[in-house]
């Protein structure tokens, strides 16, 4: 995002009456501490852009249709792995602390990730696959969990858009990379981008405060907190089994048009991913302009004509059109839904239901496949991207039944 951005970020002021710890103070160690917190996202969506382009030649070593259906459970199995860390990932930060639960998720992260380097039996690699997941939940947790505890509402929405910026830049690098390394090195070369997460265990290692937070109790009582955050759920489950239909899908629907080359696809995927970055970075203005329901709204609309014109068409301008329209709807779905979670979470129990937050979000990347067999068989790829547009427009309409929700007074 450049010097200035981060540097407008390290300006944003921390919460007056911190439940943890406090933002380090000015200086470097601040300025690190801001970068890991900016990580995080980057390093979820790297789980999938670094393998996008390279799904087709997963598939041919491990051969024909059912090397098809195992490519796909390579992309897939680490959101297997956010859900099962999702679920414990409260308990993991309660008893161990965010510290030693994030650097601990970042060692992990590369050393998971990067198996497909040196892992050849394709049952160790969707193991790697799931321990990557498990690593990435934990760590998206702990840091907003800290960003929960260093900001208030109005410089949360900022970070998580800046956030957001972060992560649609690195992915559209990264899947660059991704099909690059594909066509010069093979299937494997890309494993090696998830060792970018050991230079950021370097930064959290002197910058993340070793007493960062109190231990914390987990108790039955936490329930209550929780459980009328289901709506939200559902919420996260529906947008992202929408979101992960172009990293999972559109890479097949692009080699049945003809293309056959990583490195393009990886160009009109990733276009779709630079919208996302550059939508998702504006997204504290949006928010604040428009409000939460017309936010919803205008995610859901961009995607769906996204999807509306990748499924009525063939030719690669008009879908690569309409890959940017889906990353900048998709490109505000994650910082959307942060902001609902640390506005209607309250710090006692803020990790576990942040771990229940990206539990949802990636079991709709594992339905998603399921979820989308039924139409490739009958409609064919091209005709599953119509009725994903069909479905979003009926949500367009529930979301303007629904009402206006206003927008918190400090959220600025």
């Amino acid at each position: 995002m450049g010097n200035r951005r981060c540097a407008e970020v390290v300006q944003l002021r921390p919460q007056p009456a911190a439940t943890g710890s406090l933002l380090p103070a000015a200086g470097w160690r601040r300025r690190a501490a801001i970068a890991v917190l900016l990580s995080s996202a980057p390093g979820m969506a790297l789980m999938f852009a670094a393998l996008g382009p390279a799904l087709p030649l997963v598939a041919a070593h491990f051969g024909g249709q059912g090397g098809t259906t195992m490519a796909q459970m390579i992309m897939t199995m680490p959101g297997i792995g956010v859900v099962a860390g999702g679920a414990i990932g409260g308990f993991t930060v309660a008893r161990l602390g965010l510290r030693h639960t994030l650097l601990a998720g970042l060692l992990i992260y590369a050393l998971a990730g990067a198996a497909g380097l040196y892992v050849g039996d394709i049952y160790a690699l969707l193991v790697s696959r799931f321990l990557l997941g498990v690593a990435v939940v934990h760590i998206s947790s702990c840091c907003l969990t800290l960003m929960g505890e260093w900001f208030d509402e109005a410089a949360r929405a900022k970070v998580l858009g800046y956030q957001a910026g972060v992560a649609g830049a690195v992915s559209v690098t990264m899947l660059l990379l991704g099909g690059t390394l594909a066509q010069l090195g093979g299937w494997r070369a890309p494993f090696m981008l998830y060792l970018m997460a050991l230079p950021v265990l370097l930064l959290a290692l002197v910058a993340i405060p070793k007493h960062s937070t109190p231990p914390m109790v987990v108790t039955k009582t936490d329930w209550p907190a929780i459980l009328p955050l289901w709506p939200l759920y559902l919420l996260v489950i529906g947008l992202m089994l929408a979101y992960f239909m172009t990293s999972v899908q559109l890479t097949f629907l692009l080699r049945g048009d003809g293309v056959s080359s990583p490195f393009l696809r990886s160009v009109i995927i990733g276009s779709g991913v630079a919208a996302g970055g550059l939508v998702g970075g504006f997204f504290g203005p949006v928010y604040r302009r428009v409000g939460r329901r017309w936010t919803r709204i205008l995610l859901i609309g961009l995607m769906a004509a996204g999807f509306a014109l990748i499924g009525l068409t063939h030719n690669l301008i008009t879908i690569t059109l309409g890959a940017i329209l889906c990353g900048g709807g998709g490109g505000m779905i994650s910082p959307y839904i942060s902001s609902l979670f640390l506005a209607r979470t309250v710090p006692a129990v803020r990790s576990k239901a942040l771990g229940f937050m990206f539990m949802s979000f990636y079991l709709a990347d594992f339905l998603n496949p399921l979820a989308v067999y039924p139409f490739r068989v009958t409609i064919g790829i091209h005709g599953a991207f119509i009725a994903a547009a069909v479905i979003l427009a009926a949500g367009i309409a529930v979301s303007w039944r629904a009402g206006a929700q206003p927008v918190p007074a400090t959220a600025e």
